[in-house]
């Protein structure tokens, strides 16, 4: 399952589950951001504890890429 929204809102999501799991050291995110191919919004795997607002969805469509970027 994903959490669809803008890049800022995925970045926020990331940093919520990087937080409430006290991520330290080599691992400091949850899952890598994954921008839309055609560039309208952005993407983040739902972690099973934490809840948002973005718009929650089982899959992402074939017209997204497979092309993950961390937005370090």
């Amino acid at each position: 399952m994903y959490y669809k929204g803008t890049k800022k809102d995925c970045e926020s999501y990331n940093n919520l589950v990087v937080i409430g799991e006290n991520y330290k050291d080599s691992t400091d995110r949850w899952a890598n951001v994954i921008r839309n191919e055609n560039g309208q919004g952005f993407a983040i795997a739902k972690h099973k504890d934490y809840e948002t607002d973005m718009t929650l969805v089982h899959s992402l469509p074939d017209s997204w890429c497979n092309n993950l970027e961390a937005w370090a």
